[in-house]
């Protein structure tokens, strides 16, 4: 029986119309999905397959309820005492068909081992290793490029850039990712995954770190943090990065915190950088300038530095030399508070 004819006898199953022997073969499927083994996933590519059939199963459920409401409760049939719930679970059961056909096939690729222990399949997996000292760049099929830090490996399935494009890190790796509406990319990196449709970010996710790290370059990131707790569902935290933003997430505690990156890159084109000069402009407008070209919020007490003006440049030099020239002319100073600057002073007379 091919995959057709079992979705036919799934529809006969629904509408009451299937003999006892295909509910018993139904049913017998089902059961056996439940003790599939799937030890040779580690933990973060099990998370990763289940959010991605879960999301799928919701998506087909909420269609056929729309578009075919008659289907879901029709009178007289057996659909009608099970209800929409019946559609999930066939919806369930056609993934999960999908999914045991793929893992259990018996001309499947023998799986090896790396150096750390991690089983992959040659023919199912594509690994990018860097064993070197320097930086190695690489490029994925759907253009995106990689660059990858020593002592790091980056691996993604034969279904990369079919529906989504998805890839697994383990290190630090930098990523320029072409941008794809309606095919996301996600990073997955031990307990974080970050989902992007097109930016320049890093992630830094080595074992041996407490800490995970993500920082946007440009764009805007999603960032989820799974935290798996014993006998409970995963939990999500999710916080959005753009450019000069970052994440922690403690690995320990289970904490994630937003950050300005420790070094901020001016957003817009150089050359319109270098235009940013002020003559004789009063402070809020430098101010706004700055937040502007770097993306950062500058917080500050309009009414005390109404009155300071300056003659300035905001190009050379980075944001934090700026600030120091800045707030040295009017007499104030600055702390930085996670995603925030803050000027505090008396204010100009």
């Amino acid at each position: 029986m091919d995959q057709q004819m079992f979705q036919q006898m799934l529809r006969r199953y629904l509408t009451g119309e299937a003999s006892g022997e295909e509910i018993k073969i139904v049913d017998a499927w089902y059961e056996a999905m439940g003790k599939r083994d799937r030890s040779s996933l580690n933990d973060v590519e099990k998370t990763a397959l289940e959010q991605r059939y879960w999301s799928v199963i919701s998506k087909h459920v909420a269609q056929t309820r729309t578009t075919n409401p008659s289907k879901v409760m029709p009178s007289g049939t057996r659909t009608r005492r099970i209800g929409w719930y019946s559609v999930g679970i066939a919806a369930s059961l056609t993934i999960a068909i999908t999914f045991f056909f793929f893992l259990n096939d018996s001309r499947r690729p023998v799986l090896n081992k790396d150096t750390s222990g991690q089983q992959y399949a040659s023919s199912v997996w594509t690994q990018l290793d860097n064993i070197g000292k320097a930086v190695k760049l690489f490029d994925l099929p759907d253009g995106s490029r990689i660059s990858l830090e020593p002592n790091s490996r980056l691996k993604y399935g034969t279904a990369f850039n079919q529906e989504v494009r998805e890839v697994f890190l383990e290190g630090e790796a930098h990523f320029e990712v072409t941008r794809n509406e309606h095919r996301p990319f996600l990073v997955h990196a031990k307990e974080v995954t970050t989902t992007v449709l097109g930016t320049s970010f890093r992630v830094k996710a080595f074992d041996e770190d407490k800490n995970i790290m993500v920082a946007v370059q440009t764009g805007k990131v999603a960032v989820q943090a799974h935290q798996n707790i014993k006998g409970e569902a995963p939990q999500k935290t999710e916080m959005i990065l753009t450019p000069n933003q970052q994440i922690v997430y403690n690995r320990d505690e289970k904490t994630m915190q937003r950050s300005i990156v420790d070094v901020p890159q001016p957003i817009p084109a150089e050359e319109k950088t270098r235009r940013m000069r002020f003559e004789e402009a009063p402070v809020s407008e430098i101010f706004k300038a700055l937040e502007k070209v770097y993306g950062v919020d500058i917080l500050f007490d309009k009414n005390k530095f109404s009155s300071c003006v300056l003659t300035t440049s905001i190009s050379d030099g980075g944001i934090y030399n700026r600030l120091d020239i800045i707030c040295e002319a009017i007499g104030a100073d600055y702390t930085i508070n996670d995603d925030e600057i803050v000027i505090t002073g008396p204010g100009c007379e």
